[in-house]
């Protein structure tokens, strides 16, 4: 997926998902390997600013945490937005994460949290110190 954007490759988050990011114009696609719950890698799709040489770009992106065996319960998708920060090569983003479920349980349907994504992969030790921080996204999938 490397290409002539400085956002094309491979980013980890704190936890050690993987995002494969390939940008073209202000189309962000890719995919989100996740470490969490179950794993898998899971389709991402956005928009970013389309200038490749900008030191700051805002970004975002989604991803369905979904596929055909999902148990019922949990069923999700996820919204990014943040930027990318050429200067620390690193993407920072919040997030929100919203569950499906029914009107009367919606107030604690969508949760909040961050991460931020980097060229390295996190070390097994570290990657664990940052999920037993308990976020969120701990909950997926």
């Amino acid at each position: 997926m490397s290409g002539n954007d400085p956002l094309d490759g491979v980013w980890y988050s704190g936890v050690g998902s993987k995002l494969e990011l390939s940008v073209k114009g202000s189309e962000l696609s890719g995919y989100f390997h996740s470490k969490e719950g179950p794993g898998g890698k899971y389709r991402l799709i956005g928009s970013i600013d389309p200038d490749p040489d900008r030191d700051n770009r805002a970004l975002s992106f989604s991803v369905s945490w979904i596929t055909p065996d999902t148990p019922k319960d949990r069923r999700s998708v996820t919204s990014y937005t943040g930027q990318y920060h050429r200067s620390h090569e690193v993407i920072r983003t919040i997030f929100l994460l919203a569950d499906e479920t029914s009107p009367t349980k919606q107030y604690v349907s969508t949760f909040v949290g961050y991460d931020n994504f980097s060229r390295m992969e996190p070390a097994a030790d570290l990657a664990d110190k940052e999920r037993k921080l308990g976020t969120p996204h701990s909950k997926l999938a």
